[in-house]
C-alpha cells in the first residue's frame, strides 16, 4: 500500500473505513512514522503479511480498533524496535498468526501473548 514512505510521519487512515481486508505490506518500511490512529480499521477482519513491519518510529500503538480480526499473516509488527508496550487483549478472536509476528521488537519490556496463544505457529 505505502511500502517504504519513511518520511511519512502520521497517517489519516480515515478513507479507509469501509475495507474489511488489508494485503500484504500495508505500511511496512515506514520507519518515520511515529503516531499512528488505527480506529478507522475496526472493520477490518484480515491483515496480510508485513502489516507494520519495520516502522521503528512508533512508540505504541493501540491495537483495540483492530478486535475484529480473526488471521494475522507473518511479521505483522517484526521489527519494529521503537515499541515499548503492547496489548494483545483486543487480538482475542485471532485464531490464526504467521510466523515472525512480533519477531525482532527488542524493546518491548512488556508483552501478554494469553490471546493468541494457542494460535501462535
Amino acid at each position: 500500500f505505502l511500502m517504504e514512505c519513511t518520511g511519512l510521519t502520521k497517517l489519516d487512515l480515515t478513507p479507509l473505513s469501509n475495507i474489511t481486508s488489508v494485503g500484504g505490506f500495508f505500511l511496512a518500511y515506514c520507519s518515520g512514522l511515529t503516531e499512528l490512529d488505527l480506529n478507522p480499521l475496526s472493520n477490518i477482519t484480515s491483515v496480510g503479511g508485513f502489516f507494520l513491519a519495520y516502522c521503528s518510529g512508533l512508540t505504541e500503538l493501540d491495537l483495540n480498533p483492530l478486535s475484529n480480526i480473526t488471521s494475522v499473516g507473518d511479521s505483522f509488527l517484526a521489527n519494529c524496535s521503537g515499541l515499548t508496550a503492547l496489548d494483545l487483549t483486543p487480538f482475542s478472536n485471532v485464531t490464526s498468526v504467521g510466523l515472525d509476528f512480533l519477531g525482532d521488537c527488542g524493546s518491548l519490556t512488556a508483552l501478554d501473548l494469553t490471546p493468541v496463544q494457542d494460535c501462535l505457529p
